[in-house]
């Protein structure tokens, strides 16, 4: 895992949101580090890479259709 460095800053800017009362923000960062850790140690699977979607040619938000059928938002 050569990109561990972005697990430490994630858990650093969870830390902060929980500590300045942001639990909206403190979810959003656990989230983004469960997908961090899961494209590090499963990149060859293509299920895990985000599924995009646009209207009009504008991103609407990224799908991550693997994770519980979750989508993710921008």
């Amino acid at each position: 895992m050569t990109h561990k460095w972005i697990l430490d800053v994630l858990t650093d800017l969870k830390e902060f949101a929980q500590d300045n009362d942001l639990p909206v923000l403190a979810g959003q960062l656990e989230d983004t580090t469960v997908i961090a850790l899961a494209e590090m140690t499963s990149t060859s699977q293509p299920s895990l890479r985000p599924q995009r979607e646009y209207v009009n040619g504008k991103l609407v938000r990224p799908l991550f259709t693997n994770l519980g059928g979750r989508a993710g938002s921008c």
